[in-house]
């Protein structure tokens, strides 16, 4: 896997904590749900790359890490739903996570590839391609990261909120997060403008992480760039959710 910093600060809605997170080579910290426990606190629940044929339990094997975010899943068209290529030991390797009291959540999107709510024409059948994912992986956790300019899609990202909260209605318990594209000081009208429509369309997300990075320029201060951008997430999401107090959201 090609190496590389990326900056990510999450924001979590509903009564979690903020919190502020580097990771290598698309590595992030997320909440993340063992399947039948309770919801740890925190859990780092690095990205892994699930396109280039990993064993996930020779990685976990390897490092001791119980929890993944398994990525990207998106369409191989026709609007069904694909890692990109073959995982013929994701089931035993899931087995084997689960065994040792970890998990996973899956995350759809990513920079490459065609995302689903791009490919499927209605949110009906949207909705069917994420309830197989979970049907089949077993999984409370669905990271969405929308970024390459489909996050200002108005029509797929409210194709997708429509497919997510009747999926929830579907599947009580179930965890939303989103993944989205920010600017140094935080987050872009686009991404507001899917926030609010999901939040409209009835879709209860429960971590915005911002991808705190890329900024194609060489006067950009990271850490201060990150810092900026939380506070102006904590600043959008307050308005989005103004009965909701500083310790809430």
């Amino acid at each position: 896997m090609k190496t590389s910093r990326r900056y990510f600060v999450a924001f979590t809605v509903g009564g979690l904590i903020a919190l502020l997170s580097v990771f290598w080579a698309g590595l992030s910290v997320l909440s993340a749900h063992a399947a039948g426990a309770a919801l740890p606190a925190q859990v780092f629940a690095p990205y892994q790359d699930m396109t280039i044929g990993t064993s996930l339990k020779s990685v976990a094997q390897s490092t001791g890490q119980k929890y993944f975010t398994l990525a990207f899943i998106t369409s191989s068209g026709g609007c069904k739903y694909s890692w990109g290529s073959s995982t013929p030991t994701l089931a035993s390797d899931l087995s084997y996570i689960r065994s040792q009291g970890g998990d996973v959540l899956i995350s759809f999107g990513g920079a490459a590839g065609t995302e689903l709510a791009l490919d499927c024409n209605s949110p009906k059948a949207l909705q069917a391609q994420y309830q197989k994912v979970i049907n089949t992986y077993k999984v409370t956790h669905l990271d969405f990261d929308i970024e390459g300019g489909t996050e200002g899609d108005v029509t797929s990202y409210t194709r997708r909120n429509t497919a997510l909260a009747a999926l929830q209605k579907a599947n009580p318990g179930l965890t939303i997060d989103f993944t989205l594209p920010s600017d140094p000081t935080g987050p872009t009208s686009q991404d507001m403008g899917l926030l609010k429509n999901a939040k409209a369309k009835g879709v209860n997300f429960s971590v915005v992480n911002l991808m705190t990075m890329d900024y194609n320029g060489p006067d950009n201060h990271m850490g201060k760039d990150a810092i900026a951008a939380a506070k102006n997430l904590f600043a959008q999401l307050k308005k989005m959710y103004p009965t909701k107090t500083t310790g809430e959201l």
